[in-house]
């Protein structure tokens, strides 16, 4: 019978870790859209007569930032993510 019961507390650890590990994964889950959907810094690095000229974008939301990521590649610009 002792083994019986051993094995039911096991069961129900492992129930409670598991419920433990949702939890957490939802708090990351959430974590990570909420940083993908928050507006963005970049900045466009172009060179021209081998000097560099640096345009910086702040603020900027996806579609933002895909139609300047555009822009600046097509003149040969370097686009960068400045910070989160």
């Amino acid at each position: 019978m002792p083994l019986i019961l051993n094995n039911i507390f096991r069961f129900v650890e492992i129930l409670t870790n598991i419920n433990k590990m949702k939890k957490v994964l939802l708090v990351s889950a959430f974590a990570v859209l909420a940083l993908a959907s928050c507006e963005k810094d970049y900045s466009c690095t172009v060179t021209v007569f081998g000097s560099e000229i640096k345009s910086d974008y702040n603020n900027l939301n996806k579609e933002e930032a895909a139609d300047q990521k555009e822009a600046c590649e097509s003149v040969g610009g370097e686009w960068k993510l400045e910070s989160l």
